[in-house]
């Protein structure tokens, strides 16, 4: 003879036996939901005596929700089955450190593409210009950690969370209405180190303008301290500063 552990109703699949409790407890014990089988399936009547002594008897602390209450013996009364949140928990807030993260897109390519469909391996998207205005990043202000409480009232303690970060350097100016990091001028996006964003005036590129770099189209001045490779083009808004050779 086999007896059940707890209140429920039973579903038979096949050979097997399945009790499925009243009161179901999420693996996190921050949320407790009613298990309501239709009424027309059961042999005994659900009502709010029955549903707030189910979860007293499981130790529950957290205050059940009447609306909810309701609603279950509702369900239950017009036949339908159905899974609905009893009570829950407050989850935990976990604490986090200043940190600035970067917002704008950008997009690089291997080439373009042109009607006939050949790809210009020299057209790669390499310069990242800004406009004036553009959103470049963000600001997200440190986090208070917040303790939590599980529904049988127990202390659930807040995760310390050390965020990675940019540094934001010239030429942005912080909106303190939506913590973004704008550009205060036309020019081009510069990341150095995976740490340091900068809006510069002047795009420099350390080698030759070659395929690995492409055609160069500066919303600002360019200085490139290789050579000018032949049918590698370089345009800008300011100046071109080239140390080496433009080779035709």
């Amino acid at each position: 003879t086999y007896f059940a552990m707890e209140p429920g109703y039973v579903f038979y699949e096949k050979l097997s036996v399945i009790l499925f409790p009243f009161i179901y407890i999420t693996d996190d014990n921050l949320k407790v939901y009613f298990i309501v089988p239709p009424k027309n399936s059961t042999n005994f009547e659900i009502d709010r005596i029955m549903l707030t002594n189910m979860t007293l008897l499981k130790g529950i602390k957290a205050p059940v929700f009447d609306e909810n209450v309701d609603k279950t013996i509702q369900v239950y009364e017009n036949n339908f089955g159905g899974r609905i949140l009893a009570t829950e928990g407050a989850s935990p807030i976990d604490g986090t450190n200043e940190y600035v993260t970067l917002e704008y897109q950008i997009t690089r390519s291997v080439g373009k593409e042109d009607e006939s469909g050949k790809i210009d391996y020299r057209e790669k998207n390499y310069v990242v210009n800004i406009k004036k205005g553009d959103v470049i990043a963000k600001y997200h202000p440190a986090v208070n950690p917040k303790i939590g409480k599980d529904v049988f009232d127990r202390i659930i303690q807040p995760k310390k969370i050390k965020k990675d970060g940019y540094k934001c350097g010239k030429n942005m100016v912080l909106d303190k209405e939506t913590n973004n990091f704008v550009s205060t001028i036309n020019g081009v996006l510069e990341i150095i180190g995976d740490e340091l964003i900068n809006i510069s005036e002047v795009q420099t590129i350390n080698g030759d303008v070659d395929i690995n770099v492409g055609n160069l189209d500066v919303e600002g001045s360019v200085y490139i301290k290789g050579n000018i490779l032949p049918t590698f083009q370089v345009k800008a808004k300011n100046n071109i500063y080239v140390d080496g050779n433009i080779e035709e």
